[in-house]
């Protein structure tokens, strides 16, 4: 994302933001009813629930940090 300029950012200020978004994303799936797990919406077009958005946000994570470990480990 190109507009966000992240190479300009500190590494610990980009830390410090995406563990802010994770935390509240966890909040947002640990307080949803039992019924709000298989409704039904549209992302980029397509239908999903939001199990599956679920899913789909944990393989966005792991993809995330696999990139912080190519770009900073050393």
């Amino acid at each position: 994302m190109p507009e966000q300029r992240a190479d300009d950012r500190a590494l610990a200020d980009l830390t410090q933001e995406w563990d802010a978004v994770r935390q509240a994303t966890l909040a947002l799936y640990r307080n949803l009813p039992a019924g709000a797990w298989v409704r039904r919406g549209t992302a980029s077009g397509q239908p999903i629930s939001v199990r599956a958005l679920g899913y789909v946000i944990a393989g966005h994570v792991r993809h995330h940090l696999e990139v912080l470990e190519a770009r900073y480990s050393r």
